[in-house]
């Protein structure tokens, strides 16, 4: 009867099917943490960074069961929750978090695989994948992993099956003058079959070399320093010997525009087009929309003075010479697609997260081989690591401070702290005068990488060594899914949520 149907509908079509697990934990002040669960005859294994001796709270066992036990929408009920702890470490609960994450996620994986199944992205890993794991009493079992390290590596069953993205090299943006040298020096020990001082680096390649505009143009036009090379300083010899450097190990030279475009900054533009009629960069990372109207201006003229000639920056797809920043407006398909028409490289908004760029991504057959054959020129880049700017104002800290500058660098740095001692890096760029306030900590998708698009590491603060460090996780373990980032704050952004 009706009773008995109502009854069959709430038990078995309304009520969602869950599985119940058993968790086990351990934060042990010195240890890595770590996480198991698991349902049946399956389980899953993480490790993450280690618990720091607490400086003032220590972590409580209570606060680490709160985060475990939130399964949320998942297709998991927790049955029973086992935490080794000391009362003595800190652990912060945002990387609590993201172990539950991505054990959860891992033994989804193997359930789904397990019933012979292949959904989004499972990766069902082989029964010995997790190495070095800690029994219950927080000791290893075999040392087969280092302190920290995750747990598994890809297998050649993942790369044959494009579960994993192979490597096809990195798009590379840099603000400092240690930075350029720093790497100009060591892809120069690797070409010359040697080694660097800090990386074996045989793995890294950088297919692009995002430069930012006041490394490249100083004060003076690049006609005067080409009609004057006696003159130049010793900071612009190092600077051109570097770029030299790079081109002949086969790096591809872009200039990286300001963020903001004012009609007295026209000298930049200027300078920048005459590096790209000279060969010296291959093209421009354009960052709003008045930046591209003075390109597609200046191309037009030239197509008036030379006839019947198409202007390199604008020739078609795939030899994009405009590729646009994450800073213009791209976040619906109907944006994508008029910039695409247009023969520009895209980057992916930061507002958009995974599953919307991936569904913007199949609206526009924007991918590394159907692009190519639908005419649609390479696939987007999507930053993986950088800093994001939170806000770029024409309001100088330095100048507010009383200390201007007066222009006597094109590009120094500053620091913003607010009243939870947290600190901001601000970049200040006297060459367009403005300042950029950047986030306290780095976005970091190495978690999150997708295999169809371009992979960009934007580098701002960070020293040369930190830099190479990054690069060489990046090149290596990043691609895997494994391994720990050699930096321990990050955010990933929107990725997971959005921002609506």
């Amino acid at each position: 009867d009706e009773t008995d149907l109502a009854q069959v509908r709430r038990r078995y079509i309304e009520q969602k099917k869950r599985l119940k697990i058993w968790m086990k934990a351990g934060f042990v002040s010195g240890r890595p943490a770590w996480l198991q669960l698991g349902t049946g005859d399956y389980r899953a294994e993480v490790w993450g960074s280690e618990v720091e001796p607490a400086q003032s709270r220590p972590v409580l066992e209570a606060d680490i069961r709160k985060q475990l036990e939130k399964l949320g929408e998942t297709c998991f009920t927790l049955e029973s929750l086992e935490i080794h702890t000391d009362g003595k470490g800190f652990y912060s609960l945002k990387e609590i978090n993201a172990l539950r994450r991505e054990a959860v996620r891992l033994l989804e994986d193997q359930v789904i695989a397990g019933h012979g199944l292949a959904i989004g992205d499972a990766k069902p890993k082989p029964s010995g994948f997790c190495r070095g794991l800690p029994d219950v009493e927080g000791e290893r079992k075999t040392s087969g992993a280092a302190a920290g390290e995750m747990q598994y590596a890809a297998t050649a069953e993942d790369v044959g099956a494009g579960r994993i993205a192979p490597v096809r090299g990195l798009r590379v943006h840099i603000s400092t003058e240690e930075q350029l040298l720093y790497l100009a020096e060591h892809l120069a020990a690797i070409r010359e079959g040697g080694q660097s001082r800090e990386q074996d680096g045989r793995r890294l390649t950088i297919n692009r070399l995002y430069v930012e505009s006041s490394l490249l143009l100083e004060t003076r036009t690049i006609r005067q320093k080409a009609l004057h090379e006696a003159s130049q300083s010793k900071k612009e010899k190092k600077i051109q010997q570097a770029l030299e450097i790079l081109h002949k190990a086969g790096t591809a030279l872009w200039i990286a525009l300001p963020y903001i475009l004012r009609s007295r900054d026209r000298d930049i533009m200027e300078n920048a087009l005459e590096l790209y009629r000279q060969g010296r960069i291959q093209g421009f990372l354009v960052r709003n929309l008045e930046e591209y109207g003075w390109l597609q201006q200046e191309a037009e003229a030239f197509r008036q003075t030379v006839p019947h000639t198409d202007s390199l920056w604008t020739c078609p797809a795939p030899q994009q010479r405009i590729w646009l920043d994450h800073t213009v407006y791209v976040w619906n398909s109907q944006s994508a697609a008029f910039w695409q028409e247009k023969g520009c490289g895209l980057t992916c908004p930061l507002e958009l997260n995974g599953r919307e760029w991936g569904r913007l991504l199949r609206q526009l057959r924007y991918t590394h081989g159907q692009a190519r054959q639908a005419g649609c020129g390479d696939a987007p880049e999507k930053l993986v690591y950088g800093r994001i700017p939170m806000m770029v104002t024409a309001n100088c800290i330095a100048k507010t401070a009383g200390k201007c500058l007066h222009g006597q660098s094109c590009r120094t740095e500053g620091e913003l702290t607010d009243r939870y001692r947290t600190k901001f890096p601000v970049e200040i760029r006297c060459d367009t005068c403005m300042n950029i306030i950047y986030n306290s900590v780095p976005l970091s998708l190495h978690k999150e990488q997708g295999d169809d698009v371009y992979k960009r590491l934007s580098f701002t603060t960070e020293s040369g060594r930190e830099m190479w460090r990054i690069l060489d996780f990046f090149s290596g373990a990043a691609n895997t899914g494994s391994g720990v980032p050699p930096y321990r704050d990050y955010t990933t952004g929107h990725e997971k949520k959005g921002v609506l």
